[in-house]
Formats: structure tokens, C-alpha cells, sequence
């Protein structure tokens, strides 16, 4: 039996469409699941970042305990203006973040708007938007634990999950650290060393330079490809839809399944590859079963 003819009989066993609700499963993609839940809009209302926040983290328990998969969290720049912004800056204090990129597939940098374009732009009555001349950075969330990304910035519209398989790279061995040794070492009262040193290790994740070969492509010219640690994919249900195989084959390398706030979609996106969608049902089935529902915000929709 062929993959594709493998994949074919998977989907012909796969849950039914009301198993799945509230999630929208497209029935078009070849080798792959994907699926979209919507919401009324972003930054999301109370209700809906209720459910949303518990359906993540029984979804994580569920992949990284049943599919080997670990998260790692990335959350838009741009979705951090005025009152959100002091969010992250409280967050900052407490745990380690990394700059990076995330990047639309093939998506060259924005250019500055030149003073032509400033004419334009006024000649037409219009403003100029920064946010439209700024790549897509964004912060990996290195330090904290997935609970806390998700009650901290879970809703806004730029969170990015990505569950990728464990490090191949060997882990350091533990530093042995005696009490006396770390008095003697320098620092501020009450610093963290345990933290430093798992901050240290972190930045060492393999998934960083495996993520610019394969979403940095293009950019390797860029004056500011050189510092960038990561470049991770920030993908709508289109891309995932339009891709062809080899590049689905890339994608599905690097993570094991993709979860996305996207605005572009008016909602939240998923995807993998592997047949994860049981686990999926599991979550959904013991959430209705103790009576949460997700708001419905609106019907009808296709992918």
C-alpha cells in the first residue's frame, strides 16, 4: 500500500465532522490534516479565550505525553501596542524571550517607504503604517511553562505553537553545583542560577538553525539574516492548501503540528501530518462531556 493509499484509508476512518466541532476539518488537503476554528475577532472575547485556554493545554498533555511532541511558543511583535506591550514587559522581567522571525512562505522583507511613497500615501488621504514597513518578528518564549504562555498571551492573535520532536542533540550534563559554589559565584541576590543555565542550554535547541535553513530561504542575502537565532513558518490555511508535496514534506520535518492564532483566517489554525486526530477527538469528546462548549460565533464555514 502506497502513502498516499495509506493516507486515503486514514481519512476514510477519521472522526466525523461533529466529533470535531468546534474545529472545521478540511476534507481537500492531501497527506495532511488541517483544520480551523473561528472567533469573533481579535484580541478574542472573554468566553471564547476561556475555552480556548483550556482546550490548549489538554491538547498539549495529550500530544507531548501519547505523540512524544514538545512545544515551543512564539508570539507576534505586532500584536503588542499600547496596553498589551506592558504585558510583555512584566513577562520579560521574569523569563528569559529570543528576537527572531517569523516569516510567510517565500515573503521577502518589507522595505522602508521611501519619500515617494510618503507622497503617495498623502496625495490619497492615507497613512503611513510602520507595522506594514516591519518583518514579522517575534519573541520565542524560552523560559515559563506552557500554562503560562497560555494564560499570559493566549487570544491576541499572534500565538504561535509549534510541536516539534524531541532534540536529538545531547543534553549537557547538570553542572555540579554545591551550595558553597554557588555562593561563591558573581551575581545579584536572589538571581536564578538554575534558570541561567537552562536559559544557556536552551539556546542551544537544534530546531533554532534547522528553522532558518528551511524557512530562511531567500533571505540569505538580507543584511539582517545573519543575526537572526530562527526564522519559524507563519502560515494560513491557503499556504497549507496551495504547498506542494515537497515543501509539505519540509514543513512536516521541522514540526509535528502547527497551531496558530491567524487573523489572516479569523481564527485559529491546525495541522500535522502524523494521524494525531484521535488524541484530538479524546480532548474534544471530555470537554463537552463536562460541559464546555465553545461559543458559537459562526457557522457555515468551509476550508
Amino acid at each position: 500500500m502506497s502513502g498516499q493509499e495509506a493516507f486515503e484509508r486514514r481519512r476514510r476512518l477519521s472522526a466525523s465532522p461533529s466529533m470535531l466541532l468546534p474545529w472545521v476539518r478540511a476534507e481537500q488537503s492531501q497527506n495532511f490534516f488541517l483544520y480551523w476554528l473561528p472567533v469573533s475577532g481579535f484580541p478574542v472575547v472573554h468566553n471564547e479565550r476561556v475555552w480556548l485556554q483550556d482546550f490548549y493545554l489538554r491538547l498539549a498533555a495529550q500530544i507531548e505525553n501519547k505523540a512524544d511532541l514538545r512545544s515551543e511558543v512564539f508570539v507576534q511583535l505586532k500584536m503588542f501596542t499600547n496596553r498589551r506591550s506592558e504585558v510583555l514587559q512584566r513577562y520579560r522581567e521574569k523569563y528569559p524571550v529570543m528576537l527572531g522571525l517569523s516569516r510567510a512562505p517565500d515573503a521577502p522583507t518589507p522595505p522602508m517607504p521611501t519619500a515617494e511613497d510618503a507622497k503617495r500615501l498623502a496625495l490619497d488621504g492615507k497613512e503611513i503604517r510602520i507595522e506594514d514597513s516591519v518583518a514579522d518578528y517575534c519573541y520565542w518564549l524560552e523560559g515559563g511553562t506552557f500554562p503560562t504562555h497560555v494564560e499570559t498571551f493566549l487570544g491576541n492573535g499572534g500565538f504561535l505553537t509549534l510541536f516539534l520532536l524531541p532534540d536529538p542533540k545531547p543534553k549537557p550534563a547538570p553542572l555540579p553545583l554545591t551550595p558553597k559554589l554557588r555562593a561563591a559565584l558573581p551575581g545579584p541576590p536572589g538571581m536564578d542560577l538554575d534558570a541561567m543555565l537552562q536559559s544557556a542550554a536552551r539556546k542551544q535547541e537544534s530546531f533554532l538553525a534547522q528553522s532558518k535553513r528551511l524557512f530562511g530561504r531567500g533571505l540569505e542575502e538580507q543584511p539582517e539574516y545573519i543575526g537572526l537565532q530562527y526564522i519559524v513558518p507563519l502560515l494560513k490555511t491557503s499556504d497549507f492548501l496551495n504547498a506542494s508535496p515537497e515543501l509539505l514534506e519540509d514543513w512536516f520535518s521541522f514540526f509535528g503540528l502547527y497551531l496558530n492564532e491567524s487573523p489572516a483566517d479569523g481564527g485559529v489554525i491546525m495541522s500535522f501530518q502524523r494521524d494525531l486526530e484521535p488524541l484530538l477527538v479524546e480532548v474534544l469528546t471530555t470537554m463537552r462531556e463536562e460541559g464546555k462548549q465553545y461559543p458559537a460565533s459562526r457557522k457555515g464555514f468551509q476550508i
